[in-house]
């Protein structure tokens, strides 16, 4: 027959487990803690990393605001129906940043031609000055995709052609755009040519980071 522990070794036996239950709860809870204290520092950590973004993406916006960022201007031809002898210019700010110290320069490339022409078949070998084919307009500053659509209106051909060069310089950018437009009749007009350079790199879609026109 199997003899009965002794209360003597049952209360022995029962000590061990409870020694052994107590080391085990103090070592959960010991590592309970330090798995909160490395959450604790986890989570600190990454609101730091939110915090550094945040100044960081805030800091680059005020920047911007004070140097226009990658706002550039420039200038879209339009024909209004209501006035075919003429061409109006749009000057546009193609961004979210305002732009600072705007000056428009239009070269009119066919005046030039036929000023160099005219004195070449003449025989006179004067000088040439810029403010009989040139046009400078200080425009200050712009609002962030602002639109000026009453900028500039031209007088255009019934047939003939137009031809300009644009140079436009503001605070953060230097933009050079060509324009050639043809004028066959009242209802024949076409724009045979309209180039945008920003900063020297060629742009196509000038109003992508603003809405449509205005």
């Amino acid at each position: 027959m199997f003899k009965l522990f002794s209360l003597p070794m049952t209360l022995i036996c029962l000590g061990g487990l409870l020694t052994l239950a107590g080391g085990l709860l103090a070592n959960y809870r010991a590592n309970k803690e330090k798995l909160q204290a490395v959450i604790r520092e986890k989570n600190f950590a990454n609101e730091l990393l939110a915090k550094n973004d945040e100044i960081s993406k805030l800091s680059i916006y005020n920047l911007n605001m004070l140097t226009g960022g990658d706002s550039f201007p420039f200038l879209d031809p339009t024909f209004n129906v209501s006035s075919p002898e003429q061409m109006d210019f749009w000057l546009v700010n193609g961004g979210q940043y305002p732009l600072y110290d705007v000056t428009v320069t239009i070269i009119d490339l066919i005046k030039l031609r036929q000023i160099t022409e005219k004195r070449k078949s003449s025989g006179f070998e004067g000088p040439i000055f810029s403010n009989d084919f040139t046009s400078k307009i200080n425009v200050g500053n712009m609002r962030p995709a602002e639109i000026a659509i009453d900028f500039l209106s031209v007088k255009t051909p019934s047939i003939g052609e137009i031809k300009y060069q644009i140079e436009i310089v503001s605070r953060n950018c230097f933009v050079e755009q060509i324009i050639h437009a043809k004028f066959s009749g009242e209802k024949d007009r076409k724009i045979l040519l309209f180039e945008t350079k920003v900063n020297g790199k060629e742009r196509q879609n000038l109003y992508e980071k603003i809405s449509t026109k205005k």
